[in-house]
């Protein structure tokens, strides 16, 4: 027979070939094929109905006496394909780990997985009022449906979540819990086990491909047990599915913005509609999408309004870079001598800065020269006191000259600061004080898992972190936390920027008095009268959503109209350029779209704000519609027809249905 078979590429579709065997193969099997002069492994989809054409290839091999997918995989993987317009088989990379795709041997034994009990568990918590009423929702709810589980920092959320799993898992059901970095799986794992008799696995990129595997055939079982993974655990097997959390739903690395473009949550969603079982979206901010979702009623919107054992939310200062008594150095006077006052008082302070290195970048102060990366479009980052230039992008890394390459005549100054910069300037104001940095330059598995471990223990005065500590941490001795710069996250050039700097100055405060003793949160900002920001110091969220929510649908943005971004990258930029205008021409043609009462709108084509990335032009356009189920058919005919006929094989195009990153 003739069978259609995805290959883990990214090919415009799938390919036809013979398939000679004596019994029926069913869809989710593994096959090796000819591919040029190669064999390669694919799936099986389905048996084709087209007519054979001349020389069309053979099979070489069946892999899997049994399908390797399950039919729920099967349908993820064709419905995710066509919903973010993405080529079958780069989905299909996503779905297994990458030594199932292999010819010539399999994965290397793996290391034994990490050690849930490496944190201490939490003292057993009594589930207060809030928290029982929620857990009862979500058990009875029938037929099962999502919920928003909106409850203050330190609400006791994740308490919830294990009264539900535990409940769940004497049924002989699987629990899937979602977070957003790696850095929170290993409390999470912890608490889990502690507090749960069955197994508790992760399942993230920091694990060997062997170690996946492990997992992936374990959980394929059916055995009762809890996963806590990254979004790229919303692909694993479990047949026996009874509940998935998305803890922080609100957080962007849910959503993958390079090749293929999925939002772990919204899978989560559609797996939980699939499968007929509760999806639980837990945040302190919830994404304005979630909030929307809630108001059409879509989502059943639970909160937890306070804090158990009676703990408070911190106060709140905002601190006016503005003022002549706060400026000219970056740790402004109120926050230097709350720190000496918390050291004094033998508590713990956390100093939060999303910008990482020694400054962002360098300037000759005699002529103005910054040092660029050769490969993008974007300045060098200072490193390890000022001694290297790094780009964040590329790697591309330099040291920093002894004078200056464009005048000769003066050295190279630091411009702004970093968290290296940061922890200098503290080993200089606390001597004694015990400081640890937690940032992508210093992150490796093993000093994220002691820092966090020693920070919850108390062996840490002072920590110094971007957003790999800005949600999910439970530091029983911080009482104090400080912004360094609040307005980083206000001046990109993103409409979602409001709505993220809310979002992670009201998760970083929280981190702060979730013990016996109250908190307190300094954020230094030049724009105190912000929306974003006043609501963080009252507390308000309900109104900033409010507000955010009639700018969105005023300017015609997510969650009212749905965006679609095209990317078009390049090694040349006239050819990157012509391509995407040759596109915006199609749209043109089959949308009307200078007509004002067309059916989308288009925004560009425009440079990326970041217009160079390792070498390749980049240029970006944005389809907005607000009727997306009806216009998706015919973008997709139209995306497979410029792909075939118009783009050039030097340029690469990539469709982001709903778009998070706009850079």
């Amino acid at each position: 027979m003739l069978v259609e078979v995805a290959l883990p590429f990214r090919l415009p579709g799938t390919l036809t070939y013979e398939l000679v065997s004596p019994e029926p193969v069913q869809p989710g099997s593994r096959l090796l094929v000819p591919l040029g002069r190669k064999q390669v492994i694919g799936c099986l989809l389905k048996e084709s109905s087209s007519p054979s054409p001349p020389g069309l290839k053979r099979v070489t091999d069946l892999l899997d006496p049994e399908p390797l997918l399950t039919p729920l995989q099967m349908k993820l993987l064709l419905w995710a394909s066509s919903y973010y317009l993405t080529p079958i088989g780069e989905v299909l990379r996503h779905l297994m780990p990458r030594s199932f795709f292999q010819p010539n041997g399999k994965s290397r034994k793996g290391k034994p997985l990490p050690d849930p009990t490496g944190f201490a568990p939490d003292r057993p918590v009594l589930l207060n009022a809030d928290q029982k009423s929620a857990v009862e929702e979500i058990f009875s709810s029938s037929p099962p449906e999502p919920f928003l589980l909106e409850g203050i920092t330190g609400s006791g959320k994740t308490e919830v979540y294990i009264e539900l799993s535990r409940r769940l898992l004497k049924g002989g059901g699987q629990i899937l819990v979602l977070v957003p970095e790696i850095a929170l799986t290993p409390q999470l794992l912890g608490r889990f086990a502690a507090a749960l008799g069955s197994p508790v696995l992760p399942y993230h990129s920091g694990l060997t491909d062997a170690q996946k595997v492990m997992v992936w055939t374990r959980v394929r079982t059916g055995e009762s047990l809890v996963v806590v993974g990254t979004r790229s655990a919303i692909f694993l097997p479990l047949p026996r599915l009874a509940m998935i959390v998305v803890d922080e739903e609100h957080d962007a690395s849910f959503k993958q913005s390079e090749r293929f473009c999925y939002h772990a949550r919204d899978l989560a969603l559609w797996r939980g509609k699939e499968e007929r079982l509760p999806v639980v979206l837990g945040s302190a901010t919830p994404s304005l999408e979630s909030i929307a979702r809630c108001r059409r009623q879509k989502m059943r919107h639970l909160k937890l309004a306070s804090r158990p054992g009676g703990a408070t939310l911190p106060e709140v200062t905002l601190v006016d870079r503005r003022l002549p008594e706060n400026r000219g150095h970056f740790l402004s006077e109120p926050l230097r001598q709350s720190l000496a006052a918390n050291l004094k008082r033998g508590e713990q302070s956390l100093l939060f800065l999303n910008r990482r290195g020694f400054a962002p970048f360098v300037i000759c102060p005699g002529c103005g020269y910054i040092p660029r990366c050769s490969s993008c479009e974007i300045s060098l980052t200072s490193h390890q006191k000022g001694t290297r230039l790094i780009c964040h992008y590329c790697d591309q890394t330099l040291e920093v000259p002894p004078l200056c390459p464009r005048c000769r005549r003066g050295s190279l100054a630091p411009e702004g600061v970093g968290t290296q910069r940061v922890e200098e300037e503290l080993r200089s104001l606390f001597p004694r004080a015990r400081l640890a940095r937690l940032d992508r330059d210093s992150s490796t598995p093993e000093h994220l898992r002691k820092t966090l471990t020693l920070m919850r223990e108390g062996g840490i005065d002072i920590l110094i972190g971007t957003q790999t500590v800005a949600k999910g941490h439970d530091f029983p001795g911080l009482t104090l936390v400080g912004i360094v710069d609040a307005d980083t996250a206000l001046n990109l050039p993103d409409f979602r920027a409001s709505e993220r700097c809310y979002q992670l100055l009201t998760q970083v405060a929280g981190r702060a008095g979730r013990a016996d003793k109250p908190g307190r949160v300094i954020v230094q900002t030049y724009h105190p009268e912000h929306a974003s920001l006043v609501a963080s110091l009252r507390q308000e969220g309900g109104l900033f959503y409010d507000q955010e929510l009639g700018f969105r649908e005023g300017g015609g943005y997510p969650p009212f109209w749905r965006l679609i971004r095209f990317l078009f990258a390049g090694r040349n930029e006239q050819q990157t350029r012509r391509a995407i205008h040759r596109f915006h021409d199609s749209l043109a043609e089959k949308f009307d779209i200078r007509n004002p009462k067309s059916e989308i709108a288009v925004l560009g084509p425009a440079p990326c704000p970041l217009s160079r990335i390792r070498n390749r032009w980049r240029w970006h356009l944005l389809v907005k519609s607000r009727d997306f189920i009806r216009n998706h058919p015919r973008l997709q005919q139209l995306l497979d027809e410029f792909s075939r006929n118009d783009l050039p094989s030097t340029v690469r195009m990539l469709a982001d249905v709903d778009p998070v990153d706009m850079m």
